[in-house]
């Protein structure tokens, strides 16, 4: 039994170094063929092999067939694996499960906001994390607002510590908030004037709003102007 065991140690040791040289050269391969294809976003990807199939020499060339050629992998991706022959012909030998991890420069919050805060520059900070997995688009160094900006973003629910921002975390400020002061340029046939009204709904730029006169009494749909002090009339509700 002894004798049975020293033999055996070897042979697994043997087997366990060789299946390391064929996931090295097949991650070797994989990230020659993401250079090749994806040189802007190479550097921001990384390659682990889960699983290999079929013969593989870890000796050689090898030549890697991905799915869908124009698609960027991402996740869970089983190639093709071809060796070179002798006769310096490619033949499909076997098949590698490889996970591809895509990493990113974010923007994750300092401390914790509650649903309507302003998100400032000085509540975040950048963090390279991996993103394969993450869950929505997230805000970038170059998303981030300036330390003089007067108009910061404003957080869309409760964040909270260290979480990674997304997208639809954060939206700009209104043009105008619920209650403001809007002026109401009315323009129907050869009638024009203004009117001073409230704004009874939020809304940005050039979005139709409801908006309310006190001296006339009615509410009207306006859209907003730029700077969402003025509106012009749409239609008396």
């Amino acid at each position: 039994m002894v004798l049975l065991a020293l033999l055996v140690a070897p042979l697994g040791t043997a087997t366990v170094q060789a299946q390391d040289a064929q996931a090295a050269a097949v991650r070797q391969a994989a990230e020659e063929v993401l250079a090749t294809r994806f040189p802007e976003r190479a550097d921001r990807m990384a390659v682990r092999v889960r699983r290999l199939g079929g013969d593989i020499d870890g000796a050689g060339p090898l030549q890697l067939q991905f799915p869908q050629r124009g698609h960027t992998p991402e996740g869970p991706t089983q190639v093709r694996v071809r060796v070179q022959t002798d006769g310096g012909r490619w033949t499909e030998t076997g098949w590698a499960l490889l996970d591809i991890a895509h990493y990113d420069s974010v923007l994750t919050l300092r401390s914790r906001l509650r649903a309507g805060d302003p998100v400032r520059a000085s509540h975040l900070e950048t963090a390279w994390i991996e993103t394969t997995d993450l869950r929505g688009e997230p805000l970038r160094t170059d998303d981030r607002p300036s330390e003089a900006d007067d108009a910061p973003l404003i957080a869309t629910r409760i964040l909270e510590e260290g979480r990674v921002v997304r997208q639809t975390d954060v939206r700009p400020p209104y043009a105008v908030d619920t209650g403001a002061s809007v002026e109401l340029y009315y323009a129907r046939g050869r009638i024009a004037f203004r009117l001073t009204c409230k704004a009874r709904e939020p809304g940005f730029a050039g979005d139709a709003v409801r908006v309310y006169c006190p001296d006339t009494r009615a509410t009207y749909r306006a859209r907003l102007a730029d700077d969402g002090r003025a509106a012009r009339w749409i239609e008396t509700l």
